[in-house]
């Protein structure tokens, strides 16, 4: 399964650059939204998307407009929703 996006450079992984940006982009939206484990551990992973899609110039094409919205106050990528 995963050869058929593997061969085509399709697997995109964050970064050690991406972790430390995400913590920090973790942290601004706590301070901002409140710290309830809930939603941070939730937010962790669209930090990650968002940061990766920035990495390789592609755009987030989500359901998730409330939260995506809210990464883009921090991160700059492209978001389509």
């Amino acid at each position: 399964m995963y050869k058929a996006f593997y061969e085509p450079q399709r697997v995109v992984a964050p970064s050690s650059a991406d972790w430390q940006t995400a913590g920090k982009v973790i942290a601004k939206l706590g301070r901002k939204y409140g710290f309830e484990d809930r939603f941070l551990s939730k937010i962790q992973n669209d930090v990650l998307i968002a940061l990766s899609a920035r990495q390789i110039g592609a755009s987030v094409i989500t359901n998730n407009t409330k939260d995506f919205l809210k990464i883009k106050e921090f991160v700059n990528f492209n978001l389509i929703a």
